[in-house]
């Protein structure tokens, strides 16, 4: 996941406060699966990349189950910025 602990803990408590019960909290990377990988896709073996601005996440599909999900700390912005400098 691609954001502190901290900053997690002050949204779960923001929400508390509010009165607004939390159920469950999923990677942005999950939020999208099925709109973009078939059921076919997931049972032969499939990786969804999503290429954010500063992180790059991960999720990796194999017999139905998701077997990984990884977030890197590079993304578009560190390629835009390569470019350049190159």
């Amino acid at each position: 996941m691609s954001v502190l602990s901290q900053h997690l803990e002050d949204i779960e408590a923001l929400f508390l406060e509010a009165g607004i019960e939390i159920f469950d909290i999923v990677p942005s990377i999950l939020g999208g699966e099925d709109t973009v990988l078939t059921d076919r896709q997931k049972l032969v073996g499939s990786i969804v990349i999503d290429i954010g601005g500063d992180t790059t996440s991960l999720a990796v599909y194999e017999n139905m189950h998701l077997l990984a999900v990884h977030t890197i700390a590079l993304g578009s912005n560190d390629v835009t910025n390569d470019i350049a400098l190159g």
